[in-house]
Protein backbone atom coordinates (compact mmCIF):
# COMPACT_ATOMS: atom_id res chain seq x y z
CA UNK A 1 0.00 0.00 0.00
CA UNK A 2 1.68 3.54 -1.15
CA UNK A 3 1.21 6.08 1.54
CA UNK A 4 1.21 8.31 -1.37
CA UNK A 5 -1.47 7.60 -3.57
CA UNK A 6 -3.58 7.47 -0.50
CA UNK A 7 -2.64 11.51 -0.43
CA UNK A 8 -3.44 12.21 -3.68
CA UNK A 9 -6.69 10.19 -4.04
CA UNK A 10 -8.05 12.15 -0.44
CA UNK A 11 -7.17 15.44 -1.97
CA UNK A 12 -8.99 14.65 -5.13
CA UNK A 13 -11.25 13.67 -2.45
CA UNK A 14 -11.29 16.63 -0.42
CA UNK A 15 -11.76 18.94 -3.23
CA UNK A 16 -15.23 17.02 -3.92
CA UNK A 17 -16.22 16.94 -0.85
CA UNK A 18 -15.70 20.52 -0.40
CA UNK A 19 -18.16 20.92 -3.71
CA UNK A 20 -20.68 18.97 -3.00
CA UNK A 21 -24.07 20.03 -1.71
CA UNK A 22 -24.58 17.91 1.18
CA UNK A 23 -21.47 19.21 2.57
CA UNK A 24 -22.44 22.90 2.81
CA UNK A 25 -26.06 21.47 3.54
CA UNK A 26 -25.18 19.43 7.08
CA UNK A 27 -22.32 21.94 7.96
CA UNK A 28 -24.87 24.85 6.75
CA UNK A 29 -27.64 23.20 9.17
CA UNK A 30 -25.60 22.66 12.12
CA UNK A 31 -24.20 26.41 12.12
CA UNK A 32 -27.77 27.46 11.61
CA UNK A 33 -29.24 25.67 14.21
CA UNK A 34 -26.44 25.87 16.54
CA UNK A 35 -26.84 29.81 16.65
CA UNK A 36 -30.54 29.64 16.55
CA UNK A 37 -30.12 27.75 19.72
CA UNK A 38 -27.63 30.38 21.51
CA UNK A 39 -30.20 32.84 20.46
CA UNK A 40 -32.77 31.23 22.12
CA UNK A 41 -30.64 30.30 25.13
CA UNK A 42 -30.20 34.35 25.54
CA UNK A 43 -33.64 35.30 26.60
CA UNK A 44 -34.23 32.23 28.65
CA UNK A 45 -31.55 32.39 31.09
CA UNK A 46 -32.50 33.44 34.19
CA UNK A 47 -31.21 36.43 35.76
CA UNK A 48 -29.13 34.86 38.57
CA UNK A 49 -28.18 32.16 37.56
CA UNK A 50 -24.23 31.33 37.72
CA UNK A 51 -22.59 31.28 34.29
CA UNK A 52 -20.67 28.04 34.79
CA UNK A 53 -24.26 26.62 35.08
CA UNK A 54 -26.10 28.79 32.12
CA UNK A 55 -23.39 27.99 29.93
CA UNK A 56 -23.56 23.90 31.04
CA UNK A 57 -26.86 24.01 29.90
CA UNK A 58 -26.17 25.54 26.30
CA UNK A 59 -23.26 22.82 26.00
CA UNK A 60 -26.05 20.50 27.20
CA UNK A 61 -28.33 21.62 24.19
CA UNK A 62 -24.97 21.75 21.89
CA UNK A 63 -24.48 18.12 22.22
CA UNK A 64 -27.92 16.66 21.62
CA UNK A 65 -27.72 19.10 18.35
CA UNK A 66 -24.57 17.16 17.75
CA UNK A 67 -25.83 13.75 18.27
CA UNK A 68 -28.42 14.35 15.81
CA UNK A 69 -26.57 16.15 12.85
CA UNK A 70 -22.97 14.92 12.72
CA UNK A 71 -24.09 10.85 12.16
CA UNK A 72 -26.14 11.95 9.50
CA UNK A 73 -23.56 14.07 7.78
CA UNK A 74 -20.49 11.23 8.35
CA UNK A 75 -23.52 8.73 6.94
CA UNK A 76 -23.57 10.40 4.03
CA UNK A 77 -19.82 11.06 3.34
CA UNK A 78 -19.08 7.47 4.10
CA UNK A 79 -22.27 5.91 1.64
CA UNK A 80 -21.13 8.04 -0.95
CA UNK A 81 -17.81 7.39 -1.39
CA UNK A 82 -18.08 4.44 -3.09
CA UNK A 83 -21.82 4.34 -4.13
CA UNK A 84 -21.55 7.67 -5.80
CA UNK A 85 -18.90 6.46 -7.83
CA UNK A 86 -20.81 3.52 -9.31
CA UNK A 87 -23.50 5.76 -9.75
CA UNK A 88 -21.49 8.16 -11.73
CA UNK A 89 -20.40 4.77 -13.55
CA UNK A 90 -16.83 6.26 -12.64
CA UNK A 91 -15.81 3.41 -10.73
CA UNK A 92 -14.68 1.51 -13.15
CA UNK A 93 -12.13 4.14 -14.08
CA UNK A 94 -10.77 4.13 -11.10
CA UNK A 95 -9.65 0.31 -10.77
CA UNK A 96 -8.67 0.80 -14.16
CA UNK A 97 -5.64 3.17 -12.87
CA UNK A 98 -2.38 1.42 -11.18
CA UNK A 99 -4.27 1.97 -7.93
CA UNK A 100 -5.62 -1.10 -5.23
CA UNK A 101 -9.05 -0.99 -3.86
CA UNK A 102 -7.38 -0.51 -0.07
CA UNK A 103 -5.72 2.73 -1.36
CA UNK A 104 -8.97 3.61 -3.33
CA UNK A 105 -11.11 3.52 -0.01
CA UNK A 106 -8.33 4.62 2.53
CA UNK A 107 -7.81 7.84 0.58
CA UNK A 108 -11.61 8.37 -0.09
CA UNK A 109 -11.97 8.10 4.03
CA UNK A 110 -8.93 10.31 4.60
CA UNK A 111 -10.39 13.22 2.18
CA UNK A 112 -13.67 12.82 3.79
CA UNK A 113 -12.59 12.83 7.37
CA UNK A 114 -10.67 16.16 6.78
CA UNK A 115 -13.56 17.68 4.90
CA UNK A 116 -16.21 16.84 8.05
CA UNK A 117 -13.34 18.23 10.30
CA UNK A 118 -13.24 21.31 8.42
CA UNK A 119 -16.93 21.35 8.09
CA UNK A 120 -17.65 20.96 11.91
CA UNK A 121 -14.71 23.77 12.60
CA UNK A 122 -16.65 25.99 10.91
CA UNK A 123 -19.66 25.33 11.99
CA UNK A 124 -17.74 25.95 15.79
CA UNK A 125 -16.05 28.79 15.00
CA UNK A 126 -19.49 30.46 14.33
CA UNK A 127 -21.27 29.14 17.49
CA UNK A 128 -18.19 31.03 19.13
CA UNK A 129 -19.11 34.03 17.48
CA UNK A 130 -22.83 33.56 17.81
CA UNK A 131 -22.34 33.17 21.69
CA UNK A 132 -20.23 36.36 21.79
CA UNK A 133 -21.95 38.50 20.10
CA UNK A 134 -25.07 37.14 21.56
CA UNK A 135 -23.32 37.66 25.59
CA UNK A 136 -24.33 34.11 25.98
CA UNK A 137 -21.73 32.53 28.70
CA UNK A 138 -20.40 29.43 26.25
CA UNK A 139 -17.54 27.87 27.81
CA UNK A 140 -14.56 27.97 24.32
CA UNK A 141 -12.80 25.31 25.55
CA UNK A 142 -15.30 22.81 26.44
CA UNK A 143 -16.80 24.33 22.92
CA UNK A 144 -13.40 22.94 21.06
CA UNK A 145 -13.43 19.71 23.11
CA UNK A 146 -16.96 18.75 22.18
CA UNK A 147 -16.43 19.43 18.82
CA UNK A 148 -13.52 17.28 19.01
CA UNK A 149 -15.73 14.34 20.28
CA UNK A 150 -18.24 15.65 17.27
CA UNK A 151 -15.60 14.84 15.17
CA UNK A 152 -14.03 11.36 16.28
CA UNK A 153 -18.32 10.61 15.87
CA UNK A 154 -18.21 12.34 12.34
CA UNK A 155 -15.26 9.60 11.78
CA UNK A 156 -16.93 6.37 12.98
CA UNK A 157 -20.41 7.17 11.48
CA UNK A 158 -18.02 7.74 8.11
CA UNK A 159 -16.61 4.51 7.95
CA UNK A 160 -20.01 2.89 9.13
CA UNK A 161 -21.37 4.72 5.75
CA UNK A 162 -18.50 3.48 3.85
CA UNK A 163 -19.04 -0.18 5.22
CA UNK A 164 -22.77 0.39 4.07
CA UNK A 165 -22.00 1.66 0.50
CA UNK A 166 -19.07 -0.32 -0.11
CA UNK A 167 -21.76 -3.19 -1.25
CA UNK A 168 -24.83 -1.10 -2.46
CA UNK A 169 -25.57 -1.22 -6.24
CA UNK A 170 -25.88 2.52 -6.38
CA UNK A 171 -26.06 5.58 -4.11
CA UNK A 172 -30.18 5.48 -4.21
CA UNK A 173 -30.11 1.92 -2.51
CA UNK A 174 -27.05 3.18 0.17
CA UNK A 175 -28.53 6.48 0.97
CA UNK A 176 -31.81 4.01 2.24
CA UNK A 177 -29.73 1.44 4.44
CA UNK A 178 -27.71 4.73 6.13
CA UNK A 179 -31.18 6.51 7.25
CA UNK A 180 -32.19 2.97 8.51
CA UNK A 181 -28.90 2.98 10.17
CA UNK A 182 -29.27 6.98 11.76
CA UNK A 183 -32.69 6.19 13.15
CA UNK A 184 -31.02 3.18 14.61
CA UNK A 185 -28.20 5.06 16.13
CA UNK A 186 -29.99 8.21 16.99
CA UNK A 187 -33.49 7.43 17.61
CA UNK A 188 -34.12 3.11 18.60
CA UNK A 189 -31.14 3.47 20.62
CA UNK A 190 -32.55 5.87 23.17
CA UNK A 191 -35.40 4.22 23.08
CA UNK A 192 -34.12 0.51 23.20
CA UNK A 193 -32.74 1.63 26.59
CA UNK A 194 -35.71 3.04 27.77
CA UNK A 195 -37.79 0.04 26.84
CA UNK A 196 -35.61 -2.05 28.81
CA UNK A 197 -35.53 0.48 31.83
CA UNK A 198 -39.41 0.33 31.68
CA UNK A 199 -39.27 -3.74 31.12
CA UNK A 200 -37.01 -4.39 34.09
CA UNK A 201 -37.09 -1.95 37.36
CA UNK A 202 -33.29 -2.93 38.47
CA UNK A 203 -31.36 -3.22 35.06
CA UNK A 204 -27.57 -3.29 36.27
CA UNK A 205 -25.83 -0.11 35.45
CA UNK A 206 -22.73 -2.09 33.96
CA UNK A 207 -25.83 -3.81 31.51
CA UNK A 208 -26.51 0.07 30.23
CA UNK A 209 -22.64 1.07 30.26
CA UNK A 210 -21.93 -1.81 27.58
CA UNK A 211 -25.17 -1.09 25.61
CA UNK A 212 -23.72 2.69 25.15
CA UNK A 213 -20.18 1.45 24.00
CA UNK A 214 -22.25 -0.78 21.67
CA UNK A 215 -23.30 2.43 20.18
CA UNK A 216 -21.02 5.31 19.10
CA UNK A 217 -24.04 8.41 19.39
CA UNK A 218 -23.85 7.36 22.97
CA UNK A 219 -20.15 7.37 23.79
CA UNK A 220 -20.00 10.51 22.18
CA UNK A 221 -22.73 11.53 24.56
CA UNK A 222 -21.49 10.49 27.98
CA UNK A 223 -18.38 11.80 27.02
CA UNK A 224 -19.14 14.98 25.82
CA UNK A 225 -21.22 15.53 29.43
CA UNK A 226 -18.29 14.01 31.10
CA UNK A 227 -16.17 17.03 29.78
CA UNK A 228 -18.22 19.89 31.37
CA UNK A 229 -20.08 18.55 34.02
CA UNK A 230 -17.87 16.60 37.29
CA UNK A 231 -21.41 14.76 38.00
CA UNK A 232 -23.35 12.47 35.73
CA UNK A 233 -26.62 12.52 37.42
CA UNK A 234 -28.11 13.92 33.71
CA UNK A 235 -27.58 10.70 32.52
CA UNK A 236 -29.21 8.88 35.01
CA UNK A 237 -27.65 5.27 36.32
CA UNK A 238 -25.08 4.74 33.62
CA UNK A 239 -23.25 8.52 33.97
CA UNK A 240 -23.14 8.22 37.36
CA UNK A 241 -21.87 4.21 37.09
CA UNK A 242 -19.71 5.43 34.57
CA UNK A 243 -17.76 8.28 36.50
CA UNK A 244 -17.94 5.97 39.30
CA UNK A 245 -15.56 2.71 37.40
CA UNK A 246 -13.62 4.86 34.97
CA UNK A 247 -13.03 8.06 36.46
CA UNK A 248 -11.24 10.56 35.11
CA UNK A 249 -10.27 8.00 32.15
CA UNK A 250 -13.47 7.94 31.29
CA UNK A 251 -13.38 11.10 28.22
CA UNK A 252 -10.00 9.07 26.82
CA UNK A 253 -11.64 5.35 27.23
CA UNK A 254 -14.73 6.65 25.54
CA UNK A 255 -12.19 8.37 22.70
CA UNK A 256 -10.59 5.42 22.27
CA UNK A 257 -13.79 3.62 21.57
CA UNK A 258 -14.55 5.95 19.12
CA UNK A 259 -11.40 5.24 17.41
CA UNK A 260 -12.20 1.48 17.73
CA UNK A 261 -15.45 1.50 16.13
CA UNK A 262 -13.94 3.16 13.36
CA UNK A 263 -11.06 1.35 12.58
CA UNK A 264 -13.39 -2.07 12.81
CA UNK A 265 -16.21 -0.43 10.36
CA UNK A 266 -12.92 0.63 7.74
CA UNK A 267 -12.20 -3.34 8.09
CA UNK A 268 -15.40 -4.21 7.35
CA UNK A 269 -15.69 -1.94 4.41
CA UNK A 270 -11.95 -2.76 3.09
CA UNK A 271 -13.36 -6.54 3.09
CA UNK A 272 -16.67 -5.92 1.22
CA UNK A 273 -15.10 -3.62 -1.38
CA UNK A 274 -12.44 -6.24 -1.89
CA UNK A 275 -15.00 -9.00 -2.17
CA UNK A 276 -17.40 -6.59 -4.47
CA UNK A 277 -18.17 -8.01 -7.83
CA UNK A 278 -19.63 -4.99 -9.91
CA UNK A 279 -16.95 -2.31 -10.69
CA UNK A 280 -19.42 0.25 -12.52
Amino acid sequence: MRGRMILILAGREWRAALAARWFWFYGGATAALGAGLLWMASGMIPAGVPESLAGGRVLMATVNLLALLVPLMGLTAGAQCLAGERDRRTLGYLLAQPVTRSEILLGKLLGNGLALGAGLGGATLVLALAALALAVPLPVTALLAVAGLGWLLALATMALGAALGAGAPGLVAAQGALLVTWLLLVLLGDLSLMGLLMAKQHVPPQALLALTFINPVHQFRVAAVALFRPSMEVLGPVGLYARERLGGALVPVLAASLLVWTTGAVLVALERFQNSRSAS
